[in-house]
Order: structure tokens, then sequence, then C-alpha cells
């Protein structure tokens, strides 16, 4: 399943609500032991495409926990880059052996950037919901 994600970027502009919602939150249903894949654009608050390949130390991570106050991270992954789609986009993927792990229930997840120096919180928490899924081999 892809499951496309915006992140804004607080870079001080003027929010754009034609072009930039006011709560970036997604809800999204996972069926445990599945891949999932999520699929970021990134834009400034004015609704413009900040260019992640500019900053050669861009770093993204999508944090799964069980409840957005919980300490303990339960899963994480790295977002990579992809310029050919475009220099504001990032992929995230989350394999059948890491959602395996996930315990049925409701968790929160949200994404992170750290660029030009400065660490943000691009999605803010966010609910996961994993439903059952069958005992593969």
């Amino acid at each position: 399943m892809i499951i496309d994600l915006l992140g804004i970027v607080p870079d001080g502009s003027t929010l754009d609500r034609s072009r930039v919602p006011d709560n970036p939150r997604q809800r999204v249903r996972l069926v445990q032991g599945s891949t999932l894949v999520f699929r970021l654009k990134v834009l400034s608050p004015a609704g413009v495409p900040v260019d992640l390949s500019t900053d050669p130390a861009v770093t993204l991570y999508l944090t799964v926990k069980k409840d957005p106050t919980c300490a303990a991270i339960a899963l994480v992954a790295a977002g990579s880059l992809d310029p050919l789609v475009a220099k504001n986009y990032a992929t995230f993927t989350l394999t059948p052996s890491a959602t395996k792990g996930l315990s049925p229930g409701l968790y929160a997840y949200d994404v992170w950037l750290t660029y030009n120096g400065v660490r943000d919180a691009i999605i803010p928490a966010s609910s996961l919901h994993v439903e059952p899924g069958l005992r593969l081999p």
C-alpha cells in the first residue's frame, strides 16, 4: 500500500490555505505483516516546494510509537530522497518484517526533518491503526 503524505517545513512564510492544509495529519490503517510505503511531499506553508537536495546533511525519519507521549519507539524508518521524481519528495518503506512485529492496536506516527541544521516535526503525531494479519511463514 502507498500512502501520500504532505510535510510542512515552518520557514516563516504565510500559510496559503488554497495550497496547503491547516492540518497535515493523516490517519493510516495497516495490516500487520504487510508492506507500507509513505511517499512524502515537502512544502513550505506558502505551498512552495522545499528542495531537499540542497543540504547534504538532510535527514528524514518516520517514527512509530504506541502513543505520542511514549518515550519508546516501536519502529523507525529513514526517508530516502528521490530527486529523479522531484527535489521535494522522499519515501519511507515499512517492510513486512518490520510491521509483523507491531501488535494489533492503535499507534502514533510522525515525521521529522533535519534541514539546514534545524530539526522540525513536519508531520505531527498522527494515528496509525494496526490490524491483525494472517500469520505467514
